[in-house]
């Protein structure tokens, strides 16, 4: 799964699976500023070796670093971010809503 969205004004790509366990979060913008779109790749050899394409042919891993195209080595800026258990967020955030 990768969805795009926006927050606070910060273009943000929101990628994660199931089958793999994981969800991450970076920043769309390149580190000279162009703003990237992505899609998933097919995680063949697993999603430490290439989790996102984006349009440019790059693909990431997820740790959000460039592993191969022309932005290798490059990496996205990862939003502050932690997973947590609804049992304790709810405890802490009496009242909280879910919204999908």
């Amino acid at each position: 799964m990768v969805k795009p969205d926006n927050f606070n004004g910060t273009e943000l790509v929101i990628a994660g699976s199931k089958v793999h366990n994981f969800l991450v979060a970076f920043e769309r913008r390149a580190e000279d500023g162009t703003l990237l779109n992505f899609s998933a790749t097919n995680f063949s050899q697993g999603p430490a070796a290439s989790i996102l394409q984006d349009t440019e042919g790059n693909t990431w891993n997820i740790f959000g670093e460039a592993v191969s195209g022309a932005r290798t080595g490059q990496k996205l800026k990862p939003l502050v971010s932690f997973m947590g258990y609804w049992f304790s967020w709810g405890a802490f955030y009496p009242g909280a809503e879910i919204f999908q």
